[in-house]
């Protein structure tokens, strides 16, 4: 078995270009340097280094070995990162489940910061339907819920309330509501709508059912498209709707009972019988700040 002090000491001679300057680099002497390197060379049965010039070069032989030496002195280190990563208690895999109109650019931050602090924790994204995720969470199939507030609270779930999303009634362009200056009750009854519901029928109850004709979705991604290709009329969330607004595809309607954009409140939920390990912790705080 080769030595990976030996190996490293290999490297950096390669890196740096001789043996005292590897020494300097790893705070060695250099006699122990050009010491691990012979015993190195003695180990494989192969010269690395032509020794035969003021500074040293590598050998053929030298060449062939050295990403494969490389690969395992990272490898190494992501042992030992590994090894590290389990002393500190830090969990295997986290799951999320999330609504996928909550995929705001907070969440990717979030993300993106979580997956350089916790790199040996595999995170899984759960796309669901809001009213799905209690039901993930209870079961065990999710660790954290990113999710719209239900009305009825579950008391087995411990929620952190993180902001509100305002939601806007919009259609086609060429929907018959969009050429409407207001739209009333009785029109909307009249109309198609596009509603938000959870694989076992659960409906999102910030907006019920006013129409008698309805199209359903777990996904409010899909709801928008159903809305653009002119299916129905249907609440978004404001940063889902408002380029597609300005650029002319969808139209905001002005609804008569809606004086100002309904808002639904977002929260963080877990189960209350969990015990969260570091890297859930940290996530459960970051995405505090998403809104």
């Amino acid at each position: 078995m080769y030595n990976i002090d030996h190996l490293q000491m290999f490297l950096t001679a390669v890196e740096t270009g001789s043996f005292s300057a590897a020494a300097r680099r790893l705070g060695k002497v250099q006699s122990a340097v050009s010491t691990g390197i012979a015993s190195l060379e003695l180990d494989m049965g192969l010269q690395l280094f032509d020794r035969s010039t003021r500074k040293p070069g590598l050998t053929g032989d030298g060449q062939r070995v050295l990403e494969h030496a490389r690969t395992v002195l990272l490898q190494m280190n992501e042992l030992e990162a590994a090894a590290s990563a389990v002393r500190r208690g830090e969990e295997a895999l986290l799951r999320i489940a999330v609504d996928d109109s909550l995929f705001l650019p907070g969440f990717g931050s979030a993300c993106a910061r979580f997956a350089r602090r916790f790199s040996k924790t595999e995170l899984e994204i759960l796309v669901m339907a809001c009213v799905d995720t209690p039901g993930a969470l209870l079961e065990g199939r999710a660790d954290l819920g990113l999710s719209y507030a239900a009305l009825d609270l579950d008391f087995r779930l411990d929620v952190c309330f993180i902001g509100d999303l305002p939601f806007l009634a919009v259609a086609a362009t060429g929907h018959p509501l969009a050429a409407l200056e207001t739209v009333h009750d009785t029109d909307i009854r009249a109309a198609r709508q596009l509603l938000l519901r959870g694989s076992d029928g659960r409906l999102f109850e910030q907006f019920p059912q006013f129409s008698a004709e309805v199209l359903w979705s777990g996904s409010f991604n899909a709801l928008r498209e159903m809305a653009l290709a002119g299916l129905g009329w249907t609440y978004l969330p404001v940063h889902m709707a408002e380029d597609l607004i300005a650029d002319g595809r969808l139209a905001r309607l002005n609804v008569a009972f809606d004086h100002k954009p309904w808002s639904a409140p977002a929260e963080l939920s877990l189960p209350k019988n969990a015990v969260p390990g570091p890297a859930l912790l940290w996530l459960h705080e970051a995405l505090k700040q998403i809104l």
